[in-house]
């Protein structure tokens, strides 16, 4: 994915170069101009097609070597002197003097000119089957040259013409920049296709990319909610079964005991029945012994009154054994009320045991739901993990890409510009800065867009911190960096926040940054730094009263690259309010602006009020 910006870049740089030699030589002919030698040219494009083949040894090699004819002097000095500072791939280039076929052996690159067209054949026979680059001025034949560099006779300008099916023959790798620069239309149609359609596929996936990523986030915040109020539901529970378990306990020790007072009147009971029972028997037989003695009542008058007596003293017995047994009819009754109340009291401890198994079984299937949203959590986790993986081999990538082709524009138009300032005039001189201002503008987005993405991919450190020593820090090199500015800056005392110390240093620079930019032509411009109480909930807030903006393009503030004044206004690329955003939301807080254009604009964000335990 990453080759197909690759392409795109070279075709670029490509285009550049050679429309920019192309107008340099054909400067030539033209009163006043600065002549640029024909070897000089030769010298630029020999270093670029060294650039752009690799050979299958040059791992094992320190330079590249370059031969030349010994007799071609002028092009040996101009290419010495173009390899000097020159480094391909981390390797030096050496130039090489050519005596006898003897020597080609040691070459990776041959040039020959059109004065050593007697000599083209036998040295192309020669380097047969080696892997050595062959560079003609000659134009034939072309089918065994690898790299011609014909002069147009008409412009004066040279073009090179590429066979990457010869190059590709010798057993060396031809770069596609190369073919875009000099092969056949089929080859360059060929590469234009593949580039265009990689591009397509890596901004699809880009874009897949992202909603992934955000649905995964907006996913994990969910389901940390749930857990946590699963949580507590569990503790609530547990209190309450430790509550029941304590009664539990109090119902079976006032059952034992009511059981060992049921089975000691139980007893008692059935000692009393039995002496009932012989006194009854005793008072029988008395009654038989009256009745067999009334025909002898007369005789036996004494022995009735001692009966009398007797039966008397017996009746105080029946009486006081009578008070006994109501009392233990009523003991007996106490008994039965116990026996219900115990019957109640086992009835409820059978539903509490039922509810306790209920809840345990429900706690069961909690724990299970919790151990497969946990297990959900994880794969998440790997596949956010891989997908930040993959976003910084990306980030490498673009990095890598990006900055080669912008260092060879930068480094070319330095080199024309020291060389040949005094010949350029003011307009060449003036061509060649913003050539380089644009190099160094495109490095300053590329270094933006790393930024964001690395912000996307830090971990949060929340702790518990104070806003306001980093705002006068910032305050202090905003001061520093623009000493003329006369601007009033108000913030509190302190203010307390929970947030990563290091992330929030990247939100006020940014945001402090602007209103101190966007202030600037403002007379009396002030900035402040505050909080507000909104809805019961802590919004910090930063103010401005300098040029603001139209609110019905809010909805561009914290897009990336989208401006709201052009550059020659206010300079800036357009990518720090993004940082701000994704930071705040990362924090789970939010984001917000407003604005009057001529009347300031107020940046507000949230951070939630969290322990640093909670974030551990």
């Amino acid at each position: 994915m990453t080759r197909a910006h690759g392409y795109i870049k070279t075709l670029v740089v490509a285009a550049f170069a050679t429309t920019f030699l192309a107008g340099v030589l054909s400067a030539q002919d033209r009163p006043g101009s600065v002549r640029i030698t024909a070897e000089a040219v030769k010298s630029a494009y020999l270093l670029r097609f060294a650039e752009n083949i690799v050979w299958p040894n040059e791992g094992g090699l320190s330079s590249l070597r370059i031969g030349v004819y010994e007799s071609d002097t002028a092009m040996i000095a101009t290419l010495r002197r173009y390899v000097q500072t020159a480094r391909v791939r981390g390797k030096s280039l050496t130039v090489v003097p050519i005596h006898s076929a003897r020597d080609l052996d040691s070459l990776e690159m041959l040039y020959l000119d059109e004065q050593r067209s007697a000599d083209l054949r036998p040295t192309l026979r020669a380097v047969e089957g080696k892997k050595i680059v062959v560079v003609s001025t000659e134009g034939e034949p072309r089918s065994s040259i690898m790299i011609n560099l014909l002069l147009n006779p008409d412009t004066r300008t040279f073009g090179p013409e590429v066979s990457g099916k010869n190059i590709e023959g010798a057993g060396l790798l031809v770069r596609p920049e190369l073919l875009l620069l000099g092969g056949t239309r089929q080859e360059a149609s060929e590469v234009l296709r593949q580039s265009e359609d990689s591009v397509r596929i890596l901004r699809s996936m880009l874009e897949e990319q992202r909603q992934i990523l955000e649905e995964q986030q907006i996913t994990v915040r969910r389901q940390q909610k749930e857990i946590a109020t699963q949580g507590t539901i569990i503790d609530e529970q547990d209190l309450a079964i430790f509550d029941q378990r304590l009664s539990l306990d109090s119902l079976l020790r006032v059952s034992a005991e009511l059981r060992d007072q049921l089975a000691r009147n139980s007893s008692i009971l059935g000692q009393q029945t039995l002496a009932i029972g012989a006194q009854a028997d005793t008072i029988a037989k008395q009654q038989e012994q009256v009745r067999d003695q009334t025909s002898t009542l007369q005789l036996q008058q004494q022995v009735i009154e001692e009966r009398r007596r007797q039966i008397e003293e017996q009746e105080g017995v029946l009486k006081q054994q009578s008070s006994t047994i109501e009392w233990q009819r009523q003991m007996l009754t106490v008994v039965l009320v116990s026996a219900s109340i115990l019957s109640v009291l086992l009835f409820f401890l059978y539903r509490n045991y039922k509810t306790i198994r209920r809840i345990n079984a429900e706690l069961e299937l909690k724990n299970r739901q919790i151990e497969a949203q946990r297990a959900e959590l994880e794969q998440q986790a790997r596949l956010l993990q891989a997908a930040n993986e993959e976003l910084d081999s990306f980030s490498y990538s673009v990095s890598h890409d990006l900055r080669a082709p912008l260092r060879s524009i930068h480094g070319f138009s330095t080199a024309i510009q020291e060389e040949f300032a005094d010949h350029l005039g003011n307009e060449g001189n003036d061509y060649l800065r913003r050539v380089q201002a644009a190099a160094e503008k495109m490095a300053t987005l590329i270094d933006d867009l790393l930024k964001l993405s690395r912000v996307g991919r830090n971990a949060i450190e929340p702790v518990t911190m104070d806003l306001v020593p980093i705002a006068r820090a910032v305050e202090a090199e905003l001061r520093r960096l623009d000493p003329d500015r006369k601007v009033e800056f108000v913030a509190p005392e302190t203010l307390p926040a929970t947030a990563d110390p290091r992330m929030m240093t990247i939100v006020l620079q940014n945001l402090l940054s602007n209103a101190w930019k966007y202030s600037a032509k403002t007379p009396n411009a002030r900035v402040e730094f505050l909080a507000e109480l909104m809805n019961g909930e802590m919004v910090y807030v930063v103010r401005d009263n300098g040029a603001g903006f139209n609110m019905d393009y809010k909805a561009k503030l914290f897009a990336p690259f989208q401006r709201l004044h052009t550059h020659e206004e206010f300079q800036g690329s357009g990518i720090g309010l993004s940082i701000v955003k994704r930071i705040i939301h990362r924090h789970g807080g939010e984001v917000w602006a407003e604005g009057e254009v001529g009347r300031g604009a107020t940046f507000r964000f949230t951070l939630p009020q969290r322990t640093e335990a909670s974030h551990g």
